[in-house]
């Protein structure tokens, strides 16, 4: 199926060549975008709304004031407020365009005095390195305390367009318009709470889809045909995942990744408990509780490890033992841990005959990386590329914007989600979710990109029937995965 134009992400450098070719072939990139501008703000803002436009000195300035002589002649009340002149040719052609629609110029350093409803940001583009400094840093400031609705033109200016990083200060704002490719930052890392609702406009330039590096993560068709069942369906069809975990005072743990298997529709699910006290789980009897210790899944077509583990010695042979099978495994929680600490199981991994995922959150990608935590926030993609290429395995990296890659490097930005989701026991959830699609016949790594929307679109709809992020616990989340999965299915089946 190909891929969505909009959804593709590229490096910067390859958007950078890209807009110098349309350059050189006399595409006019920046009256597009401005145009885009002014018909979004049209059909979003109606009149009468007075706009101030934040102009830059670069071409993300002339991309604003392209905007504002439109916007003036659909009839808008515009003052392009701009300290310090246009550098680049086009931005100083969209100057005089400015000047000529009867934009309202305002060129010192002082804030206006009048009134604005809308507030358009023009600084800073994707170019910005470095948080913004002195003068510029006020005008940000200023911005913020403002009451007004605020739309960014390709990013809030100060946050970096790639690693999700924002600088103090950054604008924050209510709608982000950005042009050519959707950015990672935009979604990852701090990107989404200062983004706002995401359009992008890719413009009429010409791209190469094979150079994308990832792209925003959708669920596939392919997978969620995968799991229509014929009526003549049984047990046995739809796969046994293997939960390898709970061990004292963290049963809790493969309990959650159990059931949500379980409501993901794995055909069965057998947890292997270090805890020798856990034998039944009278909410959810179907799992088939053993005690891990003499014990081996039988017949399983995916190996779920981590979920309250624990790091003794036993769980260092459970986790060597997983390590030497011929299933799809998933890795979390504690398996990681020890990982980190234990080199063999890291050339174990570069030997097995089946895929392997691992799902840190920051805190445990760092460790298993030797990084810190900062260092692993500080750039999150090439945190996930030093993970596959350190452990030769396929990556989801939990968090904002959490990120899935492929031991190729190809990677999926999940865009939804919400901070109701920092609760314990989420990741045995996801992890669990995932075991119980691969027993359902998908692939690993399309397993973790469906699971990781949606576990995040069933949190989604919770906070949003709660109006609030407040109290949604795991085992909620886990209880809405199958209405989630549901009516996809059924949208699939009957999209009319």
């Amino acid at each position: 199926m190909e891929r969505e134009e909009s959804l593709l992400l590229y490096s910067a450098a390859t958007l950078r060549q890209w807009e110098e070719q349309a350059t050189a072939q006399g595409l006019q990139l920046m009256a597009e975008a401005g145009s885009c501008i002014a018909k979004w703000i049209q059909q979003h803002y109606p009149q009468p709304s007075k706009i101030l436009a934040l102009v830059g000195p670069g071409n993300n300035g002339g991309d604003a004031l392209i905007a504002a002589a439109e916007l003036r002649q659909y009839g808008y009340q515009v003052t392009a407020w701009m300290p310090q002149p246009p550098k680049s040719q086009e931005a100083k052609q969209a100057l005089i365009s400015a000047q000529l629609a009867g934009v309202v110029l305002h060129q010192t350093w002082q804030p206006p005095c009048y009134d604005h409803e809308l507030i358009l940001d023009g600084l800073f583009g994707i170019g910005l390195q470095r948080a913004p400094t002195g003068q510029w840093a006020q005008l940000i400031a200023w911005a913020n305390q403002q009451t007004s609705a605020k739309i960014a033109i390709d990013v809030p200016s100060g946050l970096d367009a790639w690693r999700g990083i924002a600088n103090t200060p950054t604008l924050r704002v209510q709608h982000t318009l950005t042009f050519l490719a959707a950015k990672p930052g935009l979604w990852t890392g701090e990107g989404r709470d200062y983004c706002g609702k995401i359009d992008v406009f890719v413009l009429s330039v010409d791209k190469n889809p094979a150079l994308a590096e990832g792209e925003i993560n959708r669920p596939a068709l392919s997978s969620l045909q995968q799991l229509v069942r014929v009526h003549a369906s049984h047990k046995g069809r739809h796969g046994t995942t293997a939960i390898i975990g709970g061990s004292h005072g963290m049963t809790g743990a493969a309990i959650l990744a159990g059931r949500a298997a379980l409501l993901t529709g794995s055909g069965k699910v057998q947890l292997y408990c270090v805890a020798p006290t856990l034998t039944y789980d009278a909410e959810y009897p179907e799992l088939m509780i053993q005690e891990a210790e003499g014990n081996q899944p039988v017949s399983a077509d995916c190996y779920v490890v981590g979920p309250g583990l624990g790091q003794s010695q036993q769980a260092t042979t459970l986790l060597s033992q997983a390590l030497a099978s011929d299933v799809p495994l998933v890795l979390d929680a504690d398996a990681l841990n020890l990982l980190a600490q234990n080199p063999e199981a890291t050339r174990q991994i570069a030997q097995r005959p089946a895929e392997t995922l691992l799902t840190p959150h920051p805190g445990e990608a760092a460790r298993l990386l030797g990084w810190s935590i900062a260092e692993v926030q500080q750039d999150r993609i090439a945190a996930c590329h030093a993970l596959r290429q350190r452990y030769h395995c396929h990556v989801l990296l939990k968090g904002a914007g959490s990120l899935i890659m492929q031991q190729s490097g190809y990677y999926y930005l999940n865009p939804n989600g919400n901070p109701g989701m920092a609760s314990a026991g989420q990741g045995d959830v996801l992890s669990g979710v995932i075991g119980g699609l691969v027993a359902q016949g998908l692939p690993l790594f399309t397993a973790a990109t469906l699971a990781a929307h949606v576990h995040a679109t069933a949190a989604d709809q919770l906070a949003a029937q709660a109006e609030g992020y407040l109290g949604l616990t795991a085992s909620r989340t886990a209880q809405h995965i199958p209405v989630v999965l549901n009516r996809w299915i059924k949208t699939l089946l009957n999209p009319y």
